[in-house]
């Protein structure tokens, strides 16, 4: 490695994960960026240290691979903590973490938003990862869809059979805590001819390691119910992810949908990917629907 060569990126990780960190090296130097990752640059006979502490000190971002054995690392807080006093309050985004595993990212470090490869395919992880390092606005390709106009319930009650219906739904649960908030949403169908389609199956990953939280798991698993809207808050790093992963997964172990929501199942994490439109463009192109003129309508299509 060469002393005193500034570099965009130094990978920081640890050798359970190295499989990652050379994939997110090889995906930012494909986009021109330069790193420095252990794997490639520190060689047989260098000072493992001297060399870590120059290549903290000679790139200008350091992008934290987060996983289970991460946190339980000798070397990484030292890594990712000078990034951290070079720019505790985030404005310069000099650390970026990225996690690749199932894991609760807590402390100090957990006030940083990370970019979330999770579950994701290789194309979508990509994207995610791009996207998140990128220093300018996310402001999505597309142009937003126009605010619909709040719809009511009409007087008459709705045709129970295929079209446009309403359901009221008078409470949402918040899982993590307990507490229960009353609100009411209205859902629609849509309306038109039905499209014979394989309905779709995404789950997140499952995490590795999911234990104590088998009261959260079964109320969740009690409230999911077709027509009903389920919250679960609580802080970043919390294991949100990691307790809906479980729950999809018990819901639809198999290959197909189970019976209780035979239309299928969608996910979609807002992690480096904050845009709304976006989500819509994915959900539209699931269906196989081209998001023109704009995502929403697509979805409305789809």
């Amino acid at each position: 490695m060469e002393k005193g060569t500034r570099k965009d990126f130094f990978i920081s990780y640890t050798s359970a994960d190295r499989s990652w960190a050379e994939w997110i090296a090889w995906q930012l130097e494909q986009e021109n960026y330069t790193t420095i990752i252990q794997a490639w640059d520190i060689q047989a006979g260098s000072n493992f240290v001297l060399a870590m502490d120059i290549a903290a000190k000679t790139a200008e971002r350091t992008i934290a691979v987060l996983s289970p054995d991460y946190f339980t690392s000798n070397f990484t807080p030292s890594e990712w903590a000078a990034a951290f006093r070079r720019d505790p309050k985030g404005e310069h985004r000099f650390l970026v973490p990225v996690r690749v595993h199932e894991c609760d990212v807590e402390g100090l470090l957990g006030q940083i938003v990370y970019i979330d490869l999770v579950g994701q395919d290789e194309q979508a992880a990509r994207t995610q990862l791009l996207t998140g390092i990128r220093k300018e606005r996310a402001k999505p390709s597309v142009p937003p869809a126009f605010p619909p106009i709040a719809s009511t319930i009409p007087e008459q009650p709705a045709f129970p059979g295929r079209g446009i219906h309403a359901e009221t739904i008078t409470q949402t649960t918040n899982v993590v805590s307990g507490e229960q908030h009353i609100d009411t949403q209205i859902n629609y169908s849509s309306s038109g001819p039905s499209h014979t389609r394989t309905p779709p199956l995404q789950r997140p990953r499952r995490a590795e390691h999911f234990v104590d939280r088998e009261a959260e798991r079964a109320r969740l698993l009690a409230d999911l119910k077709l027509g009903r809207v389920v919250t679960v808050c609580g802080l970043g790093g919390m294991g949100k992810t990691a307790l809906v992963a479980e729950v999809l997964w018990t819901l639809a172990p198999a290959v197909t949908p189970p019976a209780a929501f035979p239309d299928g199942i969608l996910f979609y994490s807002f992690y480096g990917q904050p845009a709304v439109t976006i989500a819509l463009e994915q959900l539209a192109r699931v269906f196989g629907e081209e998001p023109v003129p704009t995502p929403a309508l697509a979805t409305q299509r789809a």
